[in-house]
């Protein structure tokens, strides 16, 4: 009975929400931002003849707004999510054509890790309001796979030039998005930095990454330079600057590289403190999509230390939460 009711107040949140013309209307302002200004990078991929992954991370126009225009395709994810689970079919079709847009855009980009995030939240928003049973089943788990698949090809053709893509012809099989996803080096790498820091015996910074949180606090496209990130860091007291290898850093060896064994623990600490903040209001669906977003988009701090909170906290899930507050704070419970 309570998760009954707990289901029909997050369904009538979401239908608030979906009626709202001015959210739709900031979803959609937000994705035209992020289409504009990567569209730059592709047409200039296309022109130049190379892969618009590797011309958007290395030779990318956009300079100090690129931070502000992947925050505007990830808040538009985020926001767009909740309208997937709106009872009208109708409604429906707005969310799924600007999510499609979006991927279009991604493909070209090569960028996959916002997607993946966006398919866990929305698995684990679906198991919150049905139930994980209903979530595994296999009608859902057929879709899953297919989006998954879908995510996982750009993996694959984001190293062809833009140019190549529109008349590439060669057949991907699923087995091969398989294989590229179990041997994807992302997975294994970070998992080795905690030895490159006791081989090298890298001295511990004492705070450099609050130091960087604080100084988050001010957006780089106003031009404010920031304090070197703890992967910086990492890859200077390991392998140096070395541009033929490919490096990446665990969330636990950068809080580590702060201070130490107890930084491990703090670390530990303060993820779980920051989940149940939010677990035990569940209740209430600003809360709960806030559990569900952090829990998604925490997969991403896998490769990234203690700085990953101002992406993945403040950015990813206190942002969204916050614009889902505005435009639901007038919702009244269902009496319970």
């Amino acid at each position: 009975m309570k998760r009954q009711n707990n289901k029909e107040q997050w369904l009538l949140y979401i239908e608030k929400l979906s009626r709202s013309k001015t959210y739709r209307l900031i979803t959609l302002f937000l994705l035209l931002i992020f289409l504009y200004f990567s569209y730059k990078d592709i047409s200039n991929a296309i022109s130049s003849g190379v892969s618009a992954y590797k011309l958007s991370r290395f030779d990318s126009e956009l300079g100090a707004l690129e931070s502000l225009v992947m925050f505007c395709g990830n808040t538009f994810v985020y926001l767009t999510i909740p309208l997937f689970f709106t009872k009208c079919n109708s409604k429906k079709i707005f969310p799924i054509t600007l999510f499609f847009l979006y991927y279009l855009c991604s493909f070209y980009l090569g960028n996959r890790s916002t997607l993946l995030s966006g398919l866990i939240i929305t698995f684990l928003l679906y198991s919150e309001i049905y139930g994980v049973r209903k979530a595994f089943r296999l009608r859902n788990i057929v879709i899953g796979l297919l989006l998954l698949s879908a995510i996982q090809i750009i993996s694959i053709m984001r190293g062809i030039s833009a140019n190549e893509l529109l008349t590439y012809n060669d057949s991907v099989g699923f087995s091969d998005i398989f294989f590229t996803l179990i041997t994807s080096p992302e997975f294994y790498a970070a998992q080795m930095s905690m030895y490159g820091v006791l081989k090298f015996d890298v001295a511990y910074t004492w705070g450099s990454s609050i130091l960087f949180l604080f100084s988050a606090l001010i957006p780089t496209f106003i031009g404010f330079e920031r304090p070197k990130s703890i992967y910086e860091y990492y890859v200077m007291g390991t392998i140096g600057h070395r541009p033929e290898y490919g490096v990446t850093i665990n969330h636990i060896t950068g809080w580590y590289l702060n201070f130490g064994l107890i930084a491990v623990i703090i670390g530990a600490i303060t993820w779980a403190a920051v989940l149940r903040f939010f677990l035990i209001r569940k209740r209430e669906f600003i809360y709960m999509y806030g559990a569900v977003i952090f829990s998604g988009v925490s997969t991403q701090m896998i490769r990234s230390g203690i700085e990953a909170y101002k992406g993945v906290l403040l950015l990813a899930t206190l942002v969204p939460v916050f614009i889902i507050w505005r435009f639901g704070k007038r919702y009244k419970k269902i009496n319970v």
